[in-house]
C-alpha cells in the first residue's frame, strides 16, 4: 500500500490494523491460516480487550 494513494485518515487506520495483525498472528502466512487458527487468535484478542476495558472500568477511565 503506498501513502500517497490514500487519505492519511485511512492510512492511519491502516498502519494500527497492520499492528494488531502483526502482534496477533506474527510471521504466520496466509497460506497456513485456517479458522481453527484465526478463531483461536480472535478469542485471545478478544479476552485481553475485554481486560482492558474492564480494568480502566474499575479505574474510573473511559
Amino acid at each position: 500500500m503506498k501513502k500517497n494513494d490514500i487519505q492519511k485518515a485511512t492510512f492511519q487506520r491502516y498502519l494500527e490494523a497492520s499492528g494488531i495483525i502483526r502482534k496477533l498472528f506474527g510471521n504466520i502466512q496466509l497460506k497456513d491460516m485456517n479458522d481453527i487458527a484465526v478463531q483461536r487468535k480472535i478469542d485471545e484478542y478478544a479476552t485481553q480487550y475485554h481486560s482492558q476495558l474492564v480494568n480502566k472500568s474499575q479505574n474510573g477511565t473511559s
